[in-house]
């Protein structure tokens, strides 16, 4: 019986120095922060933010295609609401159509941008050591989209930053975008805009893009991994 605990114990022991092991050789990175963006509106500024957290865990390289890290989104769309012309909604996802492809970016990667790191081990790290708020430049931003009636989610529209006037009007431009880093609690408020939002998890299909864009917009492009 001895001899059976033992054995057990040096199992257990070899199992937590595996976990250990595991965890220094691929750590998760994790980062919370604000995204604001402001709209000049027949000049007046208004704005919207969302707290977003994500996370980058580390893994062997052999996996999923490659990918030296595996990332979730956790947290919300930035809604800005431009009151009787519709919302303008940053979404979580890079815009793929062929001139943002080398310059928009996910949710996952605007604080790295915006404080001028790197995607790696090195980039995370110094990361998390980063304070303050800095701007984010508006080519950054993820895919930009509207509901031509917010009841509807069928009514999604995308289009670029240099489309914001041609979408919202002559008197309508993005004005600015900034990162900050933040312990605040994540947002959970875009259902309040969007109540169609609470029936759906993030697998829900929402509606299809146009222009070479993401062919098929799901709910996890505004509610990331939150559900």
């Amino acid at each position: 019986m001895r001899a059976l605990r033992i054995i057990m114990g040096g199992l257990v022991a070899l199992g937590v120095g595996a976990i250990l092991a595991c965890c220094v050789a691929y750590p998760t990175y994790t980062h919370r922060y604000r995204l604001t963006v402001e709209v000049d509106v027949d000049g007046q500024v208004t704005s919207g933010s969302s707290v977003i957290e994500t996370h980058w865990t580390a893994q062997p390289a052999g996996l999923v295609g490659g990918k030296p890290f595996s990332v979730r989104v956790f947290g919300e769309a930035v809604y800005v609401d431009l009151g009787s012309r519709g919302p303008l909604i940053v979404t979580l996802f890079g815009d793929n159509i062929r001139e943002r492809a080398s310059t928009s970016r996910s949710a996952h990667e605007l604080a790295l941008v915006a404080f001028g790191l790197r995607r790696d081990h090195a980039g995370l790290d110094a990361l998390q050591r980063r304070r303050g708020r800095v701007e984010l430049p508006i080519e950054a931003l993820p895919l930009l989209i509207t509901f031509t009636d917010v009841r509807d989610p069928r009514t999604i529209r995308a289009f670029t930053p240099a489309e914001v006037p041609s979408v919202f009007g002559p008197d309508v431009q993005l004005r600015s975008a900034s990162v900050e880093l933040t312990d605040a609690p994540m947002s959970r408020s875009l259902a309040d805009a969007l109540p169609w939002l609470r029936a759906m998890t993030p697998s829900t299909l929402i509606g299809r893009l146009e222009g070479g864009r993401h062919p098929t917009f799901y709910a996890i492009g505004l509610i990331g991994d939150s559900q």
